[in-house]
């Protein structure tokens, strides 16, 4: 979900009694043969590559456009089976049901499968699909127009009324279009995708399934519980909110605890208040600088490429940061975990005049939005959310928020403009059920980040609440997402889907343990412990508290902006291999020769590599039949620290131990 969610209203909500679902179903499945799959599907290519032992395929499933139609116009849901390893398996598949709404699944699954579905259902089918309106699902709701739109505007000074008026007209010409093209929005809601999920399980001839649902997947899964409850087995719901919840009215609120929890944690903890103190008047002086000065910079985004040789392409995109934009990139930064730690470094740069940090994040951001369809979106969150909402109650939210209101609404226009927005786009009122809590007791396990910064804590303990049979669990230090960014939750997950047991008799003890966040030290302060490497005999040292990406691969954040890395590579010389390394970042990379570094046993030559407003330091030698490298990489504002603290003290401790 985004900064542009939306709300259900509490008005009469006691007028109807929530959805009662008591049924404890028996998690038996019928494991699906390949057969079943070409039978009912028409094939396609997967259009994804991905390192794995399960067989896996790919197709379309015709639905209906509207089940009270089922003889009608037929829509094709986009699908991806990855098939259980042991055929005989009689554990329950497991359906994921992505967020959003509007974001797309199969074309993320390189991204997450090894990662998370690997681990957490290793022994049973999985089942992701496109929901209707989305990604490779036909029709695709997507609006190019506003992605135009936004990367057009970026280094435009613009008021907010500007800006909203540009999207608008651009949100405009998208929803125009997909008229023209013949689509009714009415058909693309929660029920519609939950009955097309219910098709899926049918057509693959399961009986019964677990469902994971994230974020507005949540929505879905618990939609799917009140319509289908004898087809599903266990239910994770992760980062969730109940369809009775007035979810736009809560933004604002919630906008503001995840903004004030940021800056005392930060101040609570002694090195971070050390490293970046007066957090919060940096942060408001950061905003007014930027909004009285907007600052020049570049923002990189990655798109999709199939021509090129990883599959992706870089695009260098000119942006102007402003005191708006600067601080929805701080908002949608705060949905993943691994940025927390480097926010206060990151306001604490922007209040310095620099924008470099504050521009990866953006970079960040528009890599993502090319995987979000955006018409969908809106088909869904007008009918089910902004319909049971009112203009008086979204405005009365904003203005008692401080921080979203002087940040996010100063022109009293967040209310405005969702209400005109579902105006125009025309998409039927949903049922009421759909603002009524759904109440079950089949076994669900219900997952929660403490610094989520749009389905917090009291979210997900609201829809506990309400489901009789389940466990809830706050992640510290953790976000949006929990099990795409901590351990504990995959391991609780993991055992929860596996386990017979209650959910209420989980072991959870691994949340109990975590806590302090690891903040992101400045440069100059990086400290060193020990690292050695058996494979390639590199004895030397890493920087405390990076992760380690893969052998010799040090990254300071989740994004690798600044990161490390050691390598021995045999039969060349540092003189031969230097060119090959300058080529691999590509035509459009500048180099510059820095010198030496010399220590006690080698001498190695510096080189500066400029791609994509990011710096690359190599350094090189040659160490008998092989050249050794080692690399520092981050931003041109880092480039002494990079050298004196990152590149000097590494190179120093240097060795190779030849066996």
């Amino acid at each position: 979900m985004s900064i542009g969610l939306v709300a259900c209203s509490q008005e009469n909500a006691s007028e109807v009694a929530p959805v009662q679902i008591e049924i404890t179903p028996t998690p038996i499945s019928t494991p699906t043969p390949a057969s079943i799959f070409e039978e009912n599907f028409t094939l396609k290519d997967c259009n994804f590559s991905i390192q794995t032992r399960r067989k896996y395929q790919c197709g379309y499933l015709q639905v209906p456009l509207d089940y009270g139609e089922p003889d009608g116009l037929k829509i094709d849901i986009s699908i991806a089976i990855f098939y259980a390893e042991n055929p005989t398996s009689k554990e329950n598949p497991l359906a994921y049901l992505h967020g959003g709404p509007g974001s797309h699944s199969l074309e993320t699954i390189p991204f997450i499968f090894n990662s998370v579905f690997s681990s957490l259902a290793p022994t049973r089918d999985l089942v992701f699909f496109d929901q209707r309106g989305v990604g490779t699902s036909k029709p695709s709701l997507n609006c190019p127009e506003v992605i135009d739109d936004t990367i057009s505007s970026l280094n435009i000074k613009q008021s907010i009324e500007d800006q909203q008026a540009s999207f608008m007209s651009a949100l405009h010409k998208c929803h125009d279009r997909l008229v023209e093209e013949g689509i009714n929005f009415s058909h693309f809601n929660t029920l519609s995708s939950a009955r097309d999920a219910n098709s899926i399980r049918n057509a693959l001839g399961y009986e019964v399934w677990d469902l994971l649902g994230v974020s507005y997947g949540t929505r879905l899964a618990q939609t799917i519980m009140r319509e289908f409850p004898e087809s599903i087995g266990k239910v994770v719901l992760d980062s969730s909110y109940g369809l009775e919840q007035d979810i736009y009215a809560s933004v604002p609120q919630h906008a503001d605890r995840a903004f004030r929890l940021l800056i005392d944690r930060c101040i609570s903890d002694t090195e971070c208040h050390e490293n970046y103190p007066h957090l919060e008047t940096k942060l408001y002086r950061a905003v007014s600088q930027l909004d009285e000065y907007p600052m020049p910079g570049n923002a990189v985004m990655i798109k999709a490429d199939a021509t090129s040789n990883n599959g992706f392409a870089a695009e260098n995109i000119p942006t102007l940061m402003t005191g708006n934009r600067f601080v929805s990139v701080l908002f949608q930064s705060m949905y993943q975990s691994e940025l927390i730690p480097w926010l206060p470094e990151v306001i604490s740069n922007v209040s310095a005049g620099n924008v470099e940090a504050a521009n990866i994040l953006l970079s960040n951001d528009l890599s993502t939005m090319q995987y979000t369809s955006l018409g969908q979106y809106y088909s869904v969150q007008c009918p089910d959310e902004i319909s049971f909402t009112n203009l008086a109650f979204l405005r009365e939210s904003s203005w008692e928020s401080e921080f979203f209101r002087k940040f996010f609404d100063s022109q009293d226009l967040y209310a405005k403009e969702h209400i005109s927005i579902c105006e125009f786009w025309d998409a039927s009122s949903s049922a009421w059920k759909e603002n009524q809590p759904v109440v079950s007791s089949i076994p669900s396990l219900i997952l929660t980040g403490e610094f989520d910064p749009i389905t917090p804590p009291s979210d997900g303990e609201t829809v506990a609440g309400n489901l009789s049979n389940s466990s809830f669990v706050i992640i510290p230090g953790a976000s949006h997402g929990v099990l795409f960014s901590s351990a504990c939750a995959l391991f609780i997950a993991t055992e929860f889907l596996k386990s017979p047991v209650r959910p209420d008799s989980l072991d959870t003890k691994c949340a109990n343990g975590i806590g302090n966040i690891d903040w992101v030290t400045p440069l100059k302060k990086t400290g060193f412990q020990a690292y050695s490497d058996p494979i390639s005999g590199i004895e030397s040292i890493k920087p405390e508290g990076w992760d380690n990406q893969a052998p010799g691969f040090f990254s300071r954040t989740s994004l690798g902006l600044v990161g490390l890395a050691q390598q021995i590579v045999p039969g060349t010389t540092a003189e031969d291999l230097l060119p090959t390394l300058v080529e691999s970042f590509g035509v459009a990379a500048s180099n510059t020769d820095l010198g030496e570094i010399k220590t006690d046993l080698y001498s190695w030559g510096i080189t500066e590599i400029s791609s994509n407003g990011q710096i690359t330091i190599l350094a090189t030698t040659t160490i008998g039949s092989s050249a050794a490298v080692v690399l520092a990489s981050g931003l041109p504002s880092q480039r002494n620290d990079l050298i004196e603290s990152i590149l000097r003290p590494v190179t120093k401790y240097f060795r190779v131990q030849y066996k």
